[in-house]
């Protein structure tokens, strides 16, 4: 053997040891479910129910069930016996609930896990404390109960920051099948129980990122055929889920070019809920920039017919300016129409659910005025929606000012107020949602 292959070999075998010590570990995070329910304060050590896939969170005002579902590089049930006694224990929640449950289902992207120390895990969890305090205000002792879903799946499969960054490909790819398996069959049993058990149930689903194309891809099918079939001068049915909300999205605008096309030949009722919500930062670096150059780079070969389809074809959703019909920025000192999440420091010390009521059915109001295009703007929790073109319809494509989610990862309360308004924002529209058939406008 010459120098040149002892060279070559070395090379190599330095090459797959990089790779493989390069790896993160290929398991699941969640391996039990206790008989005997495990509570953990939000602010507790998180090795307490770390390993369990349905536990309670709670503070000092409030709590929350948290369930865990895990799933493998091909979209598969990590383990189907675990997946189906947390369901058992997901349907018991439902059962015993007095009032009804609000249901959130949260959808990790790129660079992220089920670890129980996972920052998106930890963010999470106290959003779904939040959102139980909102409710026990706006509803006194006939407060819904609230569960989150935790979709966990191998966003994180590299340890090195060269080897996180090359992952991007097959990252995309394997988000997009897990929304095609595993996804699909958590979001039809989630529906199936949320909507079995009481007609007052409420169903949001977020995504982040490879999240958000997770979400969209076990969504696509349901939300196409609810559109295509709707009746003349009806409104488009609920989906999958009441809400379905994608924040930062990290996939191609192509890939929703059906929906938004087929939504422009429709009339919609001044009736219609919204959907579909997709916002996006316009600080949002990564699925402006960086999202493009991967794009490009995989779809060098691929031939597309016009300069619009590869416009579309390699830009992310929410920077694909033609689709981006509102805008959501910081108040400016405007009167707010409402301000449910905002009121619950206020109303912590005072028990007054019934100012909370009042708030609400401000809120539920001027929703109502703005989806039905008797407004142009909606305002609440310091933000104002603004619509820019088209006329109001079940989807809505949301350019996000960068004094309100600053980056892509900036989308937790853990920063400037701003981004603690935009939880707010989104924890409002859930409850407005929830709200809407209950009073009258």
């Amino acid at each position: 053997m010459n120098r040149y292959e002892t060279n070559a070999r070395t090379l190599i075998w330095v090459v797959l040891i990089m790779l493989s010590t390069a790896c993160a570990p290929n398991k699941p995070y969640r391996m039990h479910i206790a008989d005997e329910v495990c509570e953990r304060d939000v602010k507790d050590d998180r090795s307490l129910c770390a390993e369990q896939t349905a536990y309670v969170i709670k503070s000092e005002d409030s709590s929350a069930w948290l369930t865990v579902y895990e799933f493998d590089d091909l979209g598969y049930i990590r383990d189907r016996d675990l997946y189906d006694r947390t369901m058992a224990r997901l349907e018991n929640i439902h059962l015993t609930a007095d009032n009804g449950v609000i249901m959130v289902l949260f959808v990790h992207g790129w660079k992220h896990n089920a670890d129980p120390d996972n920052e998106n895990l930890k963010e999470f969890e106290k959003a779904l404390v939040r959102l139980a305090e909102v409710e026990t205000l706006r509803s006194g002792e006939k407060a819904k109960t609230v569960v989150g879903a935790f979709l966990g799946w191998r966003g994180l499969s590299a340890t090195t920051p060269l080897m996180k960054q090359l992952s991007f490909w097959n990252r995309k790819a394997r988000a997009h099948r897990i929304g095609q398996n595993g996804a699909s069959i958590l979001l039809a049993d989630l529906d199936r129980i949320n909507t079995r058990y009481g007609s007052n149930n409420t169903f949001v689903a977020i995504g982040h990122s490879f999240g958000g194309a997770i979400l969209y891809e076990a969504t696509q099918q349901r939300l196409l055929l609810d559109l295509v079939n709707k009746g003349d001068g009806k409104p488009v049915g609920r989906s999958i889920a009441d809400s379905i909300i994608l924040v930062n999205s990290a996939f191609e605008a192509a890939r929703i070019h059906n929906l938004i096309e087929l939504a422009k030949l429709q009339d919609f009722t001044d009736t219609q809920r919204v959907i579909l919500m997709q916002f996006t930062s316009e600080g949002d670096t990564p699925t402006k920039t960086f999202f493009r150059w991967g794009r490009r780079l995989s779809q060098f070969f691929t031939d597309e017919t016009s300069s619009k389809q590869e416009q579309e074809n390699v830009t992310a959703v929410g920077h694909h300016q033609p689709f981006i019909d509102y805008e959501l920025e910081p108040s400016s000192g405007r009167a707010a129409d409402s301000q449910i999440v905002a009121t619950v420091d206020k109303l912590r010390d005072q028990g007054g659910s019934m100012s909370m009521k009042r708030v609400e059915e401000d809120g539920t109001c001027a929703w109502r005025a703005f989806n039905s295009g008797d407004t142009d703007a909606f305002t609440t929790a310091d933000l104002t929606l603004s619509r820019t073109q088209g006329a109001p319809g079940p989807y809505m494509m949301i350019k996000v000012s960068k004094d309100i989610i600053t980056g892509h990862n900036d989308i937790w309360p853990n920063g400037t107020a701003m981004q603690r308004n935009f939880l707010d924002l989104i924890l409002e529209i859930v409850s407005i949602q929830d709200a809407r058939n209950f009073y009258s406008c």
